[in-house]
């Protein structure tokens, strides 16, 4: 899907300083597969998440994504359809984007009250950064 300048999202993103994001391919015997290693959440809203991953991810597969941020000691499971991935033009990586189809009534309670208390618009990731937050996680 290419980008035609015009917004589609029904819920404002947030960044979440130091949030991070693992994913399982979904599917029949999705619970048999491991998670990936925990990669960079560059920004959150109920309803998608936009991260970095070393993997060009599928567009159109279901993923299965863990959420971890650092005010619960918890990850937050959710379901979720990739809905575009780009190759990174300044890091060796991929920028995907997630369109989120479950999350428990609870969970979907958890991840409004840390939307409520984030500050931040967006996560901005230099190279710097980028290589620092990959090695810290």
């Amino acid at each position: 899907m290419n980008w035609d300048g015009n917004e589609r999202r029904g819920n404002k993103r947030y960044g979440v300083k130091s949030s991070s994001v693992t994913y399982s391919r979904g599917g029949l015997f999705g619970f048999l597969r491991n998670f990936s290693d925990r990669y960079l959440l560059l920004n959150i809203s109920i309803s998608g998440l936009h991260f970095i991953t070393k993997e060009d991810l599928e567009v159109g597969k279901t993923y299965k994504f863990l959420l971890e941020f650092p005010s619960i000691g918890y990850p937050v499971p959710a379901r979720g359809k990739i809905i575009w991935t780009r190759k990174s033009t300044e890091h060796d990586a991929y920028r995907t984007g997630v369109l989120i189809n479950h999350l428990s009534n609870k969970h979907q309670r958890v991840l409004r009250h840390i939307l409520d208390n984030t500050l931040l618009d967006n996560v901005k990731i230099s190279t710097g950064t980028f290589l620092k937050e990959i090695k810290r996680l």
